[in-house]
């Protein structure tokens, strides 16, 4: 917790200073913070595992921090699982909720693997060999679990013993997994 919010605090406290100074010394700057934020184990050394996709990713979000910065530092203030009210998780439904976490993601991983014990989540599935980055890094491994998660509400549905997901949710997803299949596996 104590690590988001000091990244929002620095996140914001740029913010201000980029009235005052060039667009060039903005960039620097916000390369220099996300290589930091990106360092940290959370990534599970991520650069050197997909060197190009991390490079990407860095890329995309030293863009997004210029033009989002201050949503990105409310998400980082209001986001942590600690700092959400007891109020918000209450609404979660087991029975509809798949956790997916990296298993070289720590925080998370370790989260799933107690949400799953404690019956707080349908499904945990955790991605071997990936950080905190799941979509750069498996996105296959994603659309699989998410693919197979709604098949087996969807069947449940269809036996009449749920009626958690219906058939045209699954129908989106599986829809997606067939647009996306070009992006995913490039030939």
């Amino acid at each position: 917790v104590r690590k988001d919010r000091l990244l929002a605090q620095s996140l914001l406290s740029s913010l201000y200073k980029t009235y005052l100074i060039p667009i060039g010394s903005d960039l620097s700057y916000l390369s220099k913070f996300v290589a930091k934020w990106y360092g940290n184990n959370l990534w599970g050394d991520l650069q050197e595992r997909y060197p190009h996709k991390f490079k990407n990713m860095i890329y995309r979000r030293i863009m997004s921090l210029s033009e989002r910065r201050h949503e990105i530092a409310s998400v980082l203030y209001e986001c942590s699982p600690p700092l959400n009210p007891i109020d918000d998780w209450k609404k979660v439904t087991p029975a509809k909720t798949l956790y997916i976490a990296g298993s070289l993601d720590k925080k998370y991983s370790f989260i799933g693997r107690l949400w799953e014990k404690s019956g707080g989540v349908n499904k945990y599935v955790e991605i071997n060999d990936a950080g905190h980055a799941l979509l750069v890094e498996q996105p296959r491994e994603i659309s699989s679990a998410l693919v197979g998660f709604l098949k087996d509400a969807r069947i449940a549905n269809t036996l009449g013993t749920s009626k958690e997901i219906s058939d045209e949710d699954a129908n989106v997803v599986n829809d997606v997994k067939t647009d996306n299949k070009e992006k995913l596996d490039p030939a």
